[in-house]
């Protein structure tokens, strides 16, 4: 929140920087997002939504290179538990009226990936998952346009890469397995 005393005349502006968008609102509920490297002036019933980016809670969306950190717990078919770590890279791309729509797209683009990864991990046998983890989260996570090779929400995020840094094994399973 930014107040203005008397003694000072002008409007607040605001630089945003390349690589990063901005939504103002107005009062009316009208949105206009704009894209750096610009400098917008609010008018006097204007102010700036907040998004949650990786980052924490701020009113600057990166656009790109955003990296996304999950670790997510799944049951192979054969009841297995495994743990697996990874890291999401995401843009936003398209219609820049929609990058706002999700609050907060960092759990949302977990969410979403953390069911999709159990649902595939449940249709393989601790052997054949663990032998060929790396091929099948990437596919899981970059299957979604066979064209593209990426999964795209509405809000037109686009999940371009993932890395898998760990798949943990129960110890028992893990012995047994060596």
């Amino acid at each position: 929140t930014i107040t203005l005393d008397t003694k000072y005349e002008g409007v607040v502006s605001v630089d945003v920087w390349t690589g990063y968008a901005i939504c103002v609102v107005s009062k009316t509920g009208e949105r206009n997002v704009v894209v750096g490297p610009a400098t917008r002036l609010l008018n006097y019933d204007e102010t700036l939504q907040s998004i949650v980016t990786p980052e924490g809670e701020t009113a600057f969306l990166k656009l790109r290179d955003n990296k996304i950190f999950d670790v997510i717990a799944a049951q192979t078919k054969d009841y297995v538990n495994v743990q697996i770590k990874l890291t999401y890279s995401s843009k936003f791309t398209g219609d820049k009226n929609k990058w706002f729509e999700i609050n907060n797209y960092v759990d949302f683009i977990k969410d979403y990936m953390r069911n999709a990864i159990k649902l595939a991990v449940k249709n393989y046998g601790i052997q054949e998952f663990y032998a060929d983890s790396t091929n099948i989260i990437r596919n899981v996570v970059l299957k979604n346009d066979e064209k593209e090779k990426k999964i795209s929400f509405a809000n037109n995020v686009v999940v371009n890469d993932v890395e898998i840094t760990n798949i943990a094994v129960e110890r028992t399973v893990a012995d047994l397995m060596e």
